[in-house]
């Protein structure tokens, strides 16, 4: 037997679901819209990118809802935005999932805008996914937007491909002075960094820090995610359907 299925108005199941559908659906979209990784940024965030260094490259976030910037393995670019230059020394902290071994080996392009020199490294320590945010666990200056749950998160998972155990953190102290607006760029020696290594910068004269905004991440994740506007209007069209056919 043929059964034939009628084409009227959806019944009243069907439209309670697609309510919930809907309801879902803007949930969703606040959840993007706002930040809810970042804390307070210092006046004069530091941002990263993958060279060639840009003012714009290393200050437009990326990742999965806009948290990271993928880097390069083997070099870096670097950019401070604010108020002027900042008195050294200052301090680049790299953070390498599941790593053991020796600091990596740091030099700057050769280049009078690059002037930077390590004066000294911290011995790898292990940041835990119950470690404070990575500045408290440094103990250099920035907000708490650097924390576990962002740097154990999504963003580290498509990044590294699975969530590591712990990342080993060295602080380099570098100088001299780091000029706003300007673009650095850094080579690192060796086998470069894993994929999935976490990058950050603290100090000055002007204290300035990373936010997870614009955090460098190796290999860093490029999702696209649905823009907040477009996003809201799709699930307020649903919710307007429901109401409409409940009329």
């Amino acid at each position: 037997m043929i059964k034939i299925m009628a084409c009227g108005l959806p019944s009243a199941s069907k439209l309670a679901k697609t309510g919930v559908l809907a309801a879902l659906v803007l949930l969703l979209c606040l959840s993007f819209s706002g930040s809810a990784t970042a804390d307070t940024i210092d006046d004069d965030p530091i941002g990263f990118c993958a060279p060639p260094a840009t003012v714009p490259a290393c200050t437009t976030a990326t990742g999965i809802g806009n948290e990271t910037i993928g880097v390069g393995t083997t070099a870096i670019g670097m950019e401070k935005n604010g108020s002027g230059t900042s008195d050294n020394p200052w301090y680049l902290i790299l953070a390498l999932p599941n790593y053991i071994g020796s600091a990596p080996t740091i030099t700057n392009q050769g280049t009078a805008s690059d002037p930077f020199t390590v004066s000294s490294v911290t011995a790898g320590t292990h940041y835990l996914p119950g470690s404070p945010d990575l500045y408290t666990f440094t103990g250099t200056i920035g907000d708490g937007s650097m924390n576990a749950a962002n740097m154990f998160g999504a963003n580290e998972v498509a990044a590294f491909g699975s969530t590591p155990s712990f990342f080993d953190v060295f602080v380099y102290t570098m100088g001299p002075g780091l000029d706003s607006w300007t673009p650095y760029e850094f080579d690192f020696g060796g086998s470069g960094l894993p994929s999935g290594t976490y990058l950050a910068a603290s100090g000055g004269s002007h204290p300035f820090s990373t936010p997870f905004t614009t955090t460098g991440l190796v290999d860093g994740p490029h999702i696209p995610v649905p823009e907040p506007a477009t996003c809201l209007l799709m699930g307020a069209g649903l919710l307007g359907l429901v109401l409409f056919k409940r009329q």
